[in-house]
């Protein structure tokens, strides 16, 4: 099916390819609002596409953008199930889990290739021109599908649902990379031209209303800036997030891989615990008679340590600023006060 439909689809736009159940596409349709024109940047050249070094096509910032600012948004190309479908009516009794996974898979190249033969031929061309990661198990547009989708969260049922939600693939987004180095000859998803890494400066946000992607900035991004996604857990250890990206064939070369140490790997892990710690003794802190501006100095640290690894955009983040900002106001700092309620603005994500 389409969403949204031809009908309401304005001429500029396009819809996408679904492969949704009747219950899912109702509550689309019934989300009050539904259907919106897909948002708009503040200007229409915030971002262009060109060669990135050792990595193909890439999304680059044409000029500054905010943090929380929307870069780009688009209707996805393509939208399915994150699971191997299984196909009806199937008889496993007898089959090896090889089989019964054969017949999954070759149910599911099935279904997409009818979504595909539906698209204009410029769009299945870039669908079908994006890489692989499962080749070798025989899958080709599902592998396409499972190496490149994004997962969405499309309605609050499938939030809740373990056996996972929806990947969608962008037509523009997918060239936002992982800064990497070829190890094979692999291909990707994530959102076309937007590559990823561990040190990543756009989330991806699904937006049901408008049935869209909308890419937004987790930081301040300069103008020429290479834009990043990160296809991994970024806070585990540099050792576990090279595991994790053996799947797309590539070693990240970021500067928090690169650069990696074993206090650099500690900081990733313990960022959360250390500062819900931190938040929730603040109080306790505060109230001690011995407390004063020396005492600041280990949150400040963390505060350092956290911009210089770009963990600035976990949502953690702003908990740690508030926690010092109380410091301050603790000490009759008024000026440090207003300083870090900037702070905390900036880096507190807006509500949907």
């Amino acid at each position: 099916m389409r969403v949204p439909s031809v009908a309401l689809t304005p001429p500029n736009e396009r819809s996408s390819f679904c492969l949704f159940p009747e219950l899912t596409t109702r509550e689309i349709t019934e989300t009050p609002g539904y259907p919106q024109p897909v948002p708009k940047p503040r200007l229409p050249d915030l971002f262009h596409i060109k060669p990135a070094s050792g990595m193909g096509l890439g999304v680059f910032a044409k000029h500054a953008i905010k943090v929380h600012e929307l870069i780009f948004a688009e209707r996805p190309l393509l939208v399915c199930p994150v699971a191997i479908p299984f196909p009806p009516g199937l008889q496993t009794k007898g089959l090896t889990e090889a089989e019964v996974f054969r017949k999954c898979i070759n149910h599911g190249e099935g279904l997409l290739k009818q979504m595909v033969e539906m698209m204009t031929p410029e769009d299945a061309k870039t669908f079908r021109s994006l890489n692989n990661c499962h080749q070798e198990s025989g899958e080709t547009l599902f592998g396409i599908m499972r190496s490149n989708g994004i997962d969405v969260e499309i309605t609050q049922r499938e939030c809740e649902d373990e056996r996972g939600g929806y990947a969608a693939i962008g037509k523009v987004g997918s060239r936002f990379n992982h800064k990497y180095e070829f190890h094979r000859s692999f291909f990707w998803l994530r959102a076309i031209y937007i590559l990823a890494s561990c040190m990543s400066n756009v989330t991806v946000d699904f937006d049901v209303k408008s049935f869209s992607m909308k890419y937004m900035a987790k930081r301040d991004i300069d103008a020429g800036e290479q834009i990043f996604y990160s296809y991994c857990d970024n806070m585990q250890p540099a050792k576990k997030r090279r595991k994790d990206l053996e799947t797309y064939g590539f070693l990240c070369q970021c500067m928090g891989c690169v650069n990696a140490t074993p206090e650099s790997d500690k900081l990733r892990q313990e960022l959360e615990d250390r500062v819900v710690k931190l938040f929730r003794g603040r109080q306790a802190m505060f109230a001690d008679p011995k407390f004063n501006i020396r005492s600041l100095d280990s949150l400040l640290k963390l505060e350092k340590d956290v911009m210089k690894e770009r963990l600035e955009t976990h949502n953690i983040f702003p908990y740690l600023l508030y926690v010092i900002l109380e410091g301050y106001m603790t000490l009759g700092n008024p000026a440090k006060v207003k300083g870090y309620e900037k702070k905390i603005a900036k880096y507190n994500a807006p509500s949907k």
